[in-house]
Parts: C-alpha cells; sequence; structure tokens
C-alpha cells in the first residue's frame, strides 16, 4: 500500500492586502486622533491660564486687604508668573502682564495686561482698581480662547483692547 497523503506545509501569517488594510484603517484613525489631542492640550492650557489669572487677581486683592498696601515686588503676593513695571505700593499706578501661549514673550506680547489705579468713591474712602485688557478675545488661539473665557467672568472687556475695572479692595479696616 503506497501513501498517497503529500506532507505539504501550511504557512500561517498575513497577505499583502490585509497588511495594507490594517495600515490604512490605522491612518485614518491617526487623521481623526490628532487634532482632537492637540485641541485637548490647548484647552488644557487655556484653563491653567484661566486658573492662573483668577489666582492673580485673589492673591493681589488678600494681601492689600491683609496688609493696607501692595507689595513692589510681586513675588511677595503671588506665585503666578507676571511682568510687574512701576507698581506702587499704594496701587496708584502700576502694570503687570500676563502671557499665556508664550511665556517668554510676556513683556512684549502679552495675553492681559492689568493697570492699577486708586481712586476715591462717594464716600472719600480709597479703593484700588485693577484694569484689565486682553490682547485678543478671538476664539481660536490660545490667547484669545484666555481673553474669550476672561471676558465671560467679566475680569477683561468683552472687546479686545477694552479695559475692564476689577475692584481689589474696597474700605481697608483698621486695627
Amino acid at each position: 500500500m503506497t501513501n498517497t497523503t503529500n506532507n505539504v506545509s501550511m504557512k500561517k501569517g498575513f497577505t499583502m492586502i490585509e497588511l495594507i488594510f490594517v495600515i490604512v484603517i490605522i491612518g485614518i484613525l491617526a487623521a481623526v486622533a490628532i487634532p482632537r489631542l492637540a485641541a485637548t492640550r490647548d484647552d488644557a492650557k487655556v484653563a491653567a491660564c484661566v486658573a492662573d489669572v483668577t489666582t492673580l487677581l485673589k492673591d493681589v486683592s488678600a494681601y492689600y486687604t491683609s496688609q493696607g498696601s501692595l507689595n513692589t515686588d510681586i513675588t511677595a503676593m503671588t506665585n503666578v508668573e507676571v511682568n510687574a513695571a512701576g507698581l506702587q505700593s499704594d496701587g496708584s499706578a502700576g502694570t503687570l502682564k500676563y502671557a499665556c501661549d508664550n511665556p517668554l514673550a510676556i513683556s512684549t506680547a502679552p495675553a492681559i495686561t492689568f493697570t492699577f489705579d486708586k481712586v476715591a468713591n462717594a464716600d472719600g474712602n480709597n479703593m484700588v482698581i485693577l484694569q484689565a485688557k486682553a490682547t485678543s478675545v478671538t476664539q481660536g488661539t490660545v490667547d484669545g480662547d484666555l481673553g474669550f473665557l476672561l471676558s465671560k467672568k467679566n475680569i477683561v472687556g468683552a472687546t479686545a483692547g477694552v479695559d475692564h475695572n476689577y475692584t481689589i479692595s474696597g474700605i481697608r479696616v483698621k486695627r
């Protein structure tokens, strides 16, 4: 009797068409996912910048309320990275510049510019007003998104380059 079974070994693997199909699917997924990841990263950066600005306002206001004056060294009042120029301890003058998208360009291209002013209310009590101005409130860039969100929180004006007054502190209670 003769053996008629052939010992043909079958190689298991992927065909070229299957590999190309998988590569095409991975390419489509990458084309959809990468822009969404970039947008998520920008949204997170804007959220961090909004938190920085609100922290800056709270820190400066709390310092003024507790001390009765501002410190000309901004790092004594807050740990938010800003560029301070001409800050007066009584709050009558000074500028703070904050950059979100490019912190290295904080002095030349700030996203938000804060200007101090001291005014008297109807009772003659002095109040420190911090005027906040956004460079852009147009959505689509990190700085523009920051300006837009801060305008919704009534921290900056709803139009780019327009001041919005933020009262740091009212009447200081004497001890």
